[in-house]
């Protein structure tokens, strides 16, 4: 049984302010598609606020976003600050309203499908190992923003 690829693209300050349909025009589908995979990577106001918000501070970070209903967050945090890739820092990020941000087991529902979300991410953009380590990180998108900036540029230990 061949395996479905796992829809994932990279979020930009340009494909914010294109619009809903620059995500998927990013993964280069016939025109056919393009309505049904912009639904799957839709941003709400508050996820779209919370990747502009982490672009324009973190520039050297890259955002992935994951498809909406597969179990593997909402987003990819890449902390490309490192040179090696096998030491890059990486969050796979769902946010919930009014939560405070904590780290969680990615076998969590929501996140069940962080590790195939992560390999897909290598997959697409080669920045990161298809096995490398992640956090899986729950809270609200303001918080989680705070939290991930406080973490800064360090790599992993």
């Amino acid at each position: 049984m061949k395996q479905r690829r796992f829809l994932v693209a990279r979020v930009t300050l340009a494909s914010l302010s294109a619009g809903p349909l620059a995500l998927a025009r990013s993964l280069g589908p016939d025109r056919r598609r393009l309505v049904a995979l912009a639904a799957r990577l839709y941003l709400s106001s508050r996820e779209r606020e919370f990747a502009r918000s982490l672009l324009e501070t973190k520039t050297n970070w890259w955002l992935f976003r994951s498809h909406q209903s597969a179990f593997a967050g909402d987003f990819v945090v890449v902390d490309l600050s490192e040179r090696r890739p096998e030491r890059r820092r990486i969050w796979v990020v769902e946010l919930k309203a009014g939560e405070e941000p904590r780290v969680v087991s990615p076998t969590r529902h929501q996140l069940r499908s962080a590790a195939i979300v992560v390999k897909a991410v290598s997959e697409l953009s080669h920045v990161i190992p298809a096995t490398a380590a992640f956090e899986a990180v729950v809270g609200d998108a303001t918080s989680v923003w705070r939290w991930l900036a406080e973490r800064g540029t360090s790599a992993l230990e």
